[in-house]
């Protein structure tokens, strides 16, 4: 997929969030699940285009996830790019050990268990009764039931645990690369075999992996399964390609990059700047009062912010 083909839809903590066009096809998913169950307009709102809202601002935050982890471990983060098949945090330049490739990419996924935890309280606390296909989705029993008991309330929070449950078990389980759970897979080799040959390895499980989402896509009439797979299978060879060309991650680098973010970490915050502009401040005026009415009329506290002046000006 070009990534180029998108446009920005909004800035949010110094990182691009760009969609691209084909995302809105995606939409096609829940109209037809709005149709299976032969809802009106008030049916195709909240279970529709809500959902459709609720889904990619859960994606944003999942990527954020990788972007938050990746900044803490000074790796550059270039954008975000919505998709139909998911979003995707571009960074400048990849990991450079295995404990912060792992954990950049769980963190996404993270995100996506903690909002189930959140909604799922939230629905066990207004009264609603436990399902399973909500924690691992595998049918509609409760989707149905609460519907033709009214309960809209209720299944709207237990669609939204259902939606990150799909999203944290699809992105840990699915151990393709460069999804995440074949990043953390990656990682996992990188340790134990070394950089250049566990790629090669995770890019070959990617691949079976592809063939077998693929087959599975035809034999459930699922497009977007197939989109997927296809997805996956090429990046997987385009990696595979590249892996001759590739250098090792430079360990030393890397720990250049934790001092940098160090001594970024240690540079004074906003209370501290406040404070020492307001000193700044205070110091000018007892200087210019000096110089008007006489060093006589200052009082004990200006003496001493004029004292502190002369000591750093030597």
């Amino acid at each position: 997929m070009n990534w180029n083909w998108s446009f920005r839809l909004v800035r949010l903590f110094r990182t691009d969030v760009r969609i691209h066009w084909t995302l809105l096809a995606f939409i096609i998913y829940y109209v037809m699940r709005g149709a299976q169950h032969g809802g009106g307009l008030l049916f195709l709102g909240l279970f529709v285009m809500l959902p459709y809202a609720l889904l990619l601002v859960t994606v944003v935050m999942h990527e954020f996830g990788h972007v938050f982890a990746a900044r803490h471990y000074g790796l550059p983060v270039d954008h975000i790019v919505l998709t139909p098949i998911g979003g995707m945090a571009v960074l400048g330049g990849g990991s450079y050990s295995p404990w912060s490739e792992f954990v950049v990419a769980a963190c996404g996924p993270a995100v996506n268990l903690v909002l189930a935890a959140a909604g799922a309280t939230a629905f066990l606390a207004l009264g609603g009764p436990f399902y399973t296909d909500m924690l691992v989705p595998l049918s509609s029993r409760g989707f149905v039931e609460l519907w033709s008991q009214g309960q809209v309330g209720l299944l709207l929070l237990y669609d939204f645990v259902q939606m990150q449950m799909v999203l944290f078990l699809f992105n840990v389980m699915m151990v393709a690369y460069p999804l995440d759970g074949g990043r953390m897979l990656f990682a996992a080799l990188w340790q134990t075999k070394g950089y250049r040959r566990g790629l090669a390895v995770s890019c070959k499980v990617a691949k079976v992996v592809a063939v077998g989402m693929g087959l599975a896509g035809l034999v459930t009439f699922s497009p977007m399964l197939m989109v997927i797979a296809a997805f996956v299978f090429l990046q997987a060879v385009m990696t595979q390609r590249q892996i001759p060309l590739l250098v090792e991650p430079d360990k030393r680098h890397y720990e250049a990059l934790r001092r940098q973010r160090k001594q970024r970490e240690a540079k004074p915050g906003w209370l501290e700047n406040w404070r020492a502009g307001r000193q700044a401040k205070m110091t000018a005026r007892a200087v210019a009062k000096a110089e008007r009415e006489g060093i006589h009329t200052l009082t004990a506290q200006e003496r001493e912010l004029l004292r502190k002046r002369r000591q750093r000006m030597n």
